[in-house]
């Protein structure tokens, strides 16, 4: 990137000078270090080439750069825009894409903020401005920048210390004529603001009580389905997951909102859950985790609940452990289904038939039945913890 050109300096008698209102025949002062800088006007028209936007100049040999130079200026706008902002009890909305967790961040700049500072130092570091709470305690940190990254080390101090660290870059002179504009867009380099996990280590994500208006894939009539998402929009979403993942106060909200919950046996997944149901009784219809999905990725009319900050990182691994718990199971239940075939070659003690394995069908345990059944209706229970 080129460097930014200087647009601002200080006429002789100090007053602030936009380089469109300059003229040849004034005189014209670093804001930074004082010396005397030479006005470059264009003699061509925007577009034809060679053409550059009318600009101040330091004289040859000089050490003060233009980049240092917008940086000051961008930080002192800065922190005049902000502080009539909360002279204004006016809300900053910033957004920005989250380098550490990947998600988009949104909030109010100034919820909380008293106060505005220029290089307030803070341990080690000296941020360009510093944003303060009631109590005189620093809640962020700004820095801006042309192009060197932020300080990893800073950064982590900030973080371990509660306080929110926000990168800004310089793109062009005309940021320093828009520092609302520019202010309200922090880069991916600034600080996540999402807490960690204090079990696992990993980023929290606000999650989403989504209530979608779909309807029954049975019968048609109009249901809610819910799903708890870790993104406010269908583009942020990574994560969904159903009922059967609710604690219980998500579960109490869903039905608020007429979401109607029940467990029910999926032959898909050979198990029962709690799913999303049809609002008509004699309907069996509901909807299992796999089919969320397709109301995100088709994009169905939906209301959205913010819950706060909850670790999906744990949920997954739960659901894991789950998985692996119940594969266990099954592995330990047909050793046990061995051991009793084993032991079901006996003689029925009624008729001398011979005794065979039975099952009651889904979650009954199996028992033996003799052979010659329904001649002889012997039947035995069987123990599978000692089999």
């Amino acid at each position: 990137m080129k460097n930014i050109s200087i647009t601002y300096a200080r006429s002789a008698e100090g007053a602030l000078v936009h380089v469109s209102e300059a003229v040849k025949e004034q005189a014209y002062f670093c804001t930074e270090c004082g010396d005397r800088l030479s006005l470059r006007i264009s003699r061509l028209q925007p577009g034809e080439k060679g053409y550059q936007k009318s600009h101040f100049v330091h004289r040859r040999g000089s050490g003060c750069s233009s980049e240092t130079i917008a940086r000051n200026q961008f930080r002192r706008k800065a922190a005049e825009l902000l502080a009539r902002k909360i002279e204004e009890k006016s809300a900053f909305p910033v957004v920005w894409k989250c380098r550490v967790c990947n998600k988009t961040h949104r909030l109010n700049l100034l919820e909380g903020v008293a106060a505005v500072e220029t290089e307030c130092r803070i341990g080690e570091w000296r941020p360009d401005v510093a944003l303060l709470g009631p109590d005189g305690k620093i809640k962020a940190a700004v820095g801006i920048a042309v192009r060197e990254k932020p300080d990893s080390q800073a950064v982590q101090y900030y973080e371990t210390n509660g306080i929110l660290y926000l990168q800004f870059y310089l793109q062009s002179a005309e940021d320093l004529d828009r520092p609302e504009e520019r202010l309200s867009q922090p880069s991916p380099d600034s600080g996540c603001p999402s807490p960690v996990c204090e079990v696992c280590g990993e980023r929290k994500n606000t999650a989403y009580l989504r209530i979608v208006d779909t309807a029954c894939y049975k019968c048609g009539r109009p249901t809610k389905a819910a799903m708890l998402v870790d993104g406010a929009t269908n583009d942020e979403v990574y994560v969904i997951l159903g009922p059967e993942d609710f604690t219980p106060e998500m579960i109490r909200l869903a039905e608020k909102h007429g979401v109607i919950i029940q467990e029910r046996y999926s032959r898909t997944r050979e198990e029962s859950y709690l799913a999303s149901v049809c609002p008509d009784a004699s309907c069996a219809g509901f909807v299992g985790e796999h089919y969320l999905r397709e109301y995100v990725w088709e994009d169905y009319p939906y209301t959205g609940i913010e819950l706060g900050p909850v670790c999906f990182n744990c949920i997954e691994k739960a659901k894991w452990l789950k998985e692996e718990q119940e594969a266990e199971e099954e592995r330990k239940q047909e050793e046990r289904m061995i051991a009793m075939m084993g032991e079901a070659c006996k003689p029925c003690p009624e008729c001398g038939g011979i005794l065979e394995i039975q099952s009651r069908g889904y979650g009954g345990l199996p028992y033996l039945r003799c052979c010659n059944y329904p001649d002889c209706t012997y039947e035995e229970e069987f123990d599978m913890a000692e089999s």
